[in-house]
């Protein structure tokens, strides 16, 4: 998501100085409202950023290393899945790829090859 809205900030940042924000939720919302990205899809990679974040940090307060991979086949999302109160291993799991899967399709629509 960072790669995203940093590739967004470099390409129209000098002619839309508000995009420019350091902070990617704040970014977001700002290439939102500038028609950069539909107004939907900025706010949803603002969720997806959000939960996304939220497993890296639970993955360090966990000990997994590196702590932004997300191993599916170790024991981190029967743990990831229960602080976040998922039902399931399984439902997180099909969170977890349905949200990237979004993020990557919209990556390479937006970043050019």
């Amino acid at each position: 998501m960072e790669f995203i809205t940093q590739a967004i900030q470099m390409t129209h940042g000098r002619r839309l100085p508000a995009i420019t924000s350091p902070h990617t939720v704040t970014a977001l919302s700002q290439i939102g409202r500038a028609g950069l990205l539909p107004a939907d899809e900025a706010e949803a990679l603002a969720g997806h950023y959000r939960f996304l974040r939220r497993i890296c940090a639970d993955l360090r307060l966990f000990g997994a290393r590196p702590s932004d991979t997300l191993e599916p086949a170790g024991p981190m999302p029967a743990r990831l899945a229960k602080s976040l109160d998922y039902a399931s291993r399984k439902a997180f799991l099909e969170e977890y790829k349905r949200r990237t899967a979004w993020v990557r399709a919209l990556y390479d629509r937006v970043v050019p090859a």
